[in-house]
């Protein structure tokens, strides 16, 4: 037990400080506490089968692999991703316990120990370097090691007397080292470090100073100024190319793909040089537009609507960032945002806080994907263009219309090379996907240079785009986007907002340098679509069938529009009777406990059925000598089970006397044969029989004192 504990003291803190790094840098899943007992699991298995004898081993190892084993075959009705995650969380956990344990078990020396706590030490440097926060309860338990080290060194150099063993020494003022690491656990810890240095706290408040006044001057909020971020866009003649600030942390959740699109500020009106929105006042239209695109698709798509649409879910904190608005991609639910302490309000197509966010506001978004990038999509869209006669007077779209549809007009020049582009295109949808593969064939320049005086509507910047310059930025591509569409009959709108790449799953840090600005345009019959006509900023990302190559939940629509337990179908508003649940078929607990209990038994009976093979054949296989030798151990083990133990400078002869009065002769017998084998020359092994008589007959009386449990366990599985 006092190696055991001197073991721990220096393996757990090891294995936290690699699972936490593994948590910090995205190797691991979050798990808290399940990650530490699992780890504690481990390693006393680990201990264990190092410090047990006989069999022991076997059998603790063997009843391992059963109970892993086991367990994964209860885990075939799961799905596969969710079984996957959870043996490759719990097999690296194991790995970096094993490791750790066997760095432990490697500890002969001085030197060894040293360097495992280099070991730490260089794992907490590493960190430091790397900004990997750190907790500070695994802070408190990671010291220990280095604290019993220190304790070790001063043993090493010490004159001791008496008890010399020092992993003894440690285990029993280890008390004394867990108080402090209590102790530095519980002292009160700045949030921000302390800093030494008086001339960088000059600086600190003096930028604070200015930040301050730059808050008021520009109306306390980032997102003014920046570009793609104004309450009137405008273009400039280059974009900054100020340091850029991290703005906000992005956590993909599942289905989210490669790119998400987060929109801030919409504008509906075009001015000749900039942008700007006619729109106040709380219209909920983002609740409509979101209902509208998942209703259609409901209707429409029938059971194939898996192929156009799923839910995804974001996790957005904001870093240094202050500002009203809350961002969030297009089809998003509004009545799942939920910031702490704020209430989320529509101001047209934007959504505000009531009051201004800062640093770590941290928010969850629901929203659906469209697989607008698969063919599959594309047919949809264009099999749906008649929907727009069949209800000519559906008031929110006449609304749409009568917002994103203002008068807008080209130039003949402009008109004609536009109809030259998308001859051949059979529906609006067609027009707009080839607008935005010819505006993406131009050229990206973040230095355009200054608009020209002569630019002062619609006409005049799309034929500066098109014929002067053919240069430009997001801010220039998608205003021609969304004139041109305009032109065409099409209602549109210029969006600001960030455009982020990641993966599912995945963390991401917004710099202000990803703000972007693109286009969304209306289909009839279906609604608002994201288009990206800014060259080289086009990225594909789209899923299979329902059933291939997508990981996670699948988004059913249908159980949006159930009302009283009903499902309507179409139009006809007919109820459909409700499906009639199915039995499902599973073991009860207490059929798997039973056969986790009869495979237990199995295992432990065959782990001691091979282990008594093994141990004969490794008996007959000794010399004459030691099997004799062992099997006086073995005899003496009994004896002491039974409470007969050779005292200290007590001879064979005494021994054997004294336990003679209490015992039979012929369970003692050996011990006379013993003392002339160890006391002789040891060549002749006198009496091997007698000494297997022996050893018999001690069995059968720890059978009849001791009782049948600690008779199994003594001969057949200590051996």
């Amino acid at each position: 037990m006092i190696y055991c504990l001197y073991d721990g003291i220096y393996i757990i803190p090891l294995c936290l400080l690699v699972e936490t790094y593994g948590r910090r840098l995205g190797l691991l899943p979050e798990k808290g506490g399940a990650m530490f007992i699992l780890s504690i699991l481990v390693m006393s298995i680990a201990m264990a089968i190092r410090y047990t004898r006989g069999r022991v081993r076997l059998i603790l190892a063997t009843v391992t692999v059963f109970l892993t084993v086991l367990w994964s075959a209860f885990q075939v009705g799961r799905q596969r991703e969710q079984v996957g995650q959870t043996l490759f969380w719990m097999g690296a956990v194991a790995l970096i316990t094993v490791g750790c344990a066997l760095l432990a078990f490697s500890m002969k020396n001085s030197l060894t120990r040293r360097i495992m706590i280099a070991l730490n030490a260089v794992l907490l440097v590493t960190g430091l370097v790397f900004q990997i926060p750190l907790p500070k309860k695994i802070f408190a338990i990671v010291i220990l090691p280095f604290l019993a080290a220190m304790v070790e060194e001063v043993q090493y150099h010490w004159k001791k007397e008496g008890e010399i063993d020092h992993r003894k020494h440690l285990v029993t003022i280890a008390p004394f080292l867990f108080i402090i690491c209590l102790g530095v656990f519980a002292l009160p810890t700045p949030k921000e470090p302390f800093d030494w240095s008086f001339t960088v706290r000059i600086w600190e408040r003096t930028a604070d100073l200015m930040t301050r006044w730059q808050n008021r001057l520009t109306g306390n909020d980032d997102y003014e100024g920046q570009i793609g971020f104004s309450e009137e866009a405008s273009f400039a003649s280059k974009l900054s190319d100020e340091d850029p600030k991290d703005v906000m942390e992005v956590t993909f959740g599942r289905n989210a793909g490669s790119v998400v699109y987060l929109r801030g500020k919409t504008f509906d009106r075009f001015t000749g040089r900039g942008w700007k929105s006619t729109v106040k006042g709380n219209q909920t239209l983002r609740d409509e537009e979101y209902d509208e695109v998942v209703r259609n698709i409901n209707m429409q798509a029938g059971v194939d609507r898996n192929r156009y649409i799923r839910r995804v879910d974001l996790g957005i904190r904001y870093l240094d960032f202050r500002t009203k608005y809350i961002f969030a991609p297009l089809n998003t639910n509004v009545n799942h945002i939920r910031i702490k302490g704020e209430h989320v309000k529509e101001e047209g197509d934007d959504l505000h806080a009531s009051s201004q966010l800062g640093y770590d506001t941290m928010y969850d978004i629901l929203y659906y994907r469209l697989n607008q990038d698969h063919e599959d999509f594309r047919k949809f869209l264009k099999s749906q263009s008649s929907y727009r006669e069949k209800v000519p007077h559906d008031p929110k779209m006449e609304k749409v219309y009568r917002k994103y549809l203002p008068k807008t007009g080209l130039s003949i020049r402009a008109r004609t090379y536009i109809q030259e582009k998308l001859e051949g295109c059979e529906s609006d949808y067609d027009k707009l996907r080839k607008l935005e593969a010819l505006l993406s064939g131009m050229e990206y320049s973040l230095q355009p240079g200054d608009l020209p005086r002569n630019v002062k509507d619609e006409a005049t910047f799309v034929d500066d785009l098109l014929f002067r310059s053919r240069k430009g930025y997001c801010s220039h591509y998608a205003s021609a986007f969304v004139i041109i569409a305009r032109s065409l009959g099409i209602p549109a709108r210029y969006v600001q907002g960030y455009c982020i790449e990641g993966k599912s799953g995945g963390s991401v840090i917004v710099t202000s340098n990803e703000a972007h600005a693109w286009a969304e345009a209306y289909v009839d019959g279906f609604g608002w679509l994201s288009f990206e006509p800014t060259p080289g900023k086009k990225v594909i990302s789209a899923w299979e069938d329902a059933d291939e190559n997508v990981k996670g939940e699948v988004f059913d629509p249908t159980a949006y529009y159930a009302k009283g337990g009903q499902k309507r179908h179409g139009k006809s508003g007919k109820k459909l009777p409700s499906p009639k649940p199915t039995k499902k078929q599973v073991t009860p607990w207490i059929w798997r406990s039973v056969i986790v209990a009869l495979g237990l038994v199995l295992v432990l009976s065959v782990c001691m059925v091979l282990g008594n093979l093994f141990a004969k054949w490794q008996f007959l296989h000794l010399p004459q000598q030691e099997q004799y030798r062992k099997l006086c151990r073995n005899n003496l083990r009994i004896l002491h089970i039974l409470g007969f133990t050779m005292e200290e400078g007590e001879t064979l002869q005494e021994f054997y006397l004294r336990c003679g009065e209490k015992l039979q002769a012929k369970e003692v017998e050996f011990l006379q044969g013993m003392q002339s084998f160890y006391y002789g020359r040891g060549e002749d092994v006198p009496g091997k029989e007698a000494a297997e008589d022996c050893m018999n007959c001690l069995y059968q009386r720890l059978y009849d004192e001791k009782g049948r449990w600690k008779y199994v366990y003594w001969k057949y599985i200590r051996g």
